[in-house]
């Protein structure tokens, strides 16, 4: 058979050469931290918290968890739109040893009682606005605790940016809720990771439910630092880039692409909406982009002069060859 899709390979990949690692993201996270305390890990509207930053808050997440009685394998649900508390969260209930489930943010009762339910969720994570959604139909679900956030805790004091009305918002009612910006800070920290295998489930994904309800993929630790790799080959992504996320991190995609790649290589990722990308990329010094398929209309590689983004590259868009070839590999990863 020819292999065809070598000519859209970097020059001088060697697919024989290519090794895949076997240490769960969670301990990378750690390793970054422990390498490069104080590089920016996330950039949220100007506000950069460090590795050192993530990775502590997120050791304090997983400790409170598994002083609720969290047992590796148990699902913690995320409903939260792009921001530090979403990372924070995620790490944390992977180093807890839990499965993390990413929700849709746009997600109403309807879906959000299938989701609890097919899934198993013990714990949630949620802003103000996703506990107004969640509180009253809580008593349908198996939610155990709940931690509960408002996005404007993690804002500067003057966003180097136009920020969404909605994070900007007061906290509202969280009777029943705990207050997640708390356990960053004050909570136990969990020690060290709970122990992973590479065939051990980490992500439950939800899909869009187009032809039926949202059906939950199950995608391992074993996948996860699989596509990492590869896409630090095939991309060659280092952690001198400075790439501007704008997908949602509960899509696999915006999470592989972007949150994953910010620990697996230590490069800081920067938060921004869609519509602000041209004003982001210049303050944020930003190398590269990952985008939905419209922003090709808001920035561009070739873009350049005053007002215009310093963006080198701009990936969107369906994947190329190559990137099916490394989810392909990655799926296989997962089941050795």
């Amino acid at each position: 058979m020819e292999k065809i899709w070598r000519a859209h390979w970097p020059g001088g990949l060697d697919e024989a050469a290519i090794e895949l690692p076997t240490e769960p993201l969670a301990v990378t996270l750690k390793r970054q931290a422990r390498r490069v305390p104080r590089k920016p890990a996330l950039i949220f509207y100007g506000r950069e918290l460090t590795f050192a930053e993530v990775d502590e808050a997120s050791d304090r997440f997983a400790g409170w968890l598994d002083a609720r009685g969290l047992h590796p394998g148990d699902r913690v649900a995320i409903f939260l739109e792009n921001c530090p508390q979403f990372a924070i969260a995620y790490f944390g209930a992977l180093k807890a040893g839990a499965v993390n489930v990413c929700l849709n943010p746009m997600h109403k009762a309807t879906e959000l009682l299938h989701e609890f339910e097919d899934s198993g969720a013990r714990f949630l994570v949620t802003s103000d606005p996703g506990w107004a959604v969640v509180a009253p139909i809580r008593d349908r679900t198996g939610l155990e605790a709940v931690a509960v956030t408002a996005y404007r805790d993690f804002l500067p004091t003057t966003p180097a940016l136009p920020v969404p009305p909605s994070f900007l918002e007061p906290p509202g009612p969280r009777a029943g809720a705990e207050d997640f910006s708390v356990i960053a800070r004050r909570a136990t920290p969990l020690v060290a990771p709970k122990p992973r295998a590479p065939g051990d489930t980490a992500l439950l994904q939800y899909t869009s439910g187009t032809t039926g309800v949202p059906k939950g993929a199950e995608i391992t630790h074993g996948n996860i630092v699989a596509n990492c790799e590869l896409q630090r080959l095939y991309i060659r992504f280092t952690e001198d880039d400075v790439p501007l996320g704008v997908l949602p991190w509960f899509h696999i995609t915006g999470m592989e692409c972007q949150l994953n790649m910010m620990a697996y290589v230590g490069a800081p990722w920067s938060r921004s909406a869609d519509s602000s990308l041209p004003r982001v990329s210049t303050p944020s010094g930003g190398t590269a982009a990952r985008s939905p398929p419209s922003s090709p209309r808001s920035t561009s590689p070739s873009s350049t002069g005053p007002g215009r983004p310093n963006t080198t590259s701009l990936r969107c868009g369906r994947a190329s060859r190559a990137a099916r070839r490394c989810r392909r590999r990655s799926r296989d990863a997962g089941r050795r």
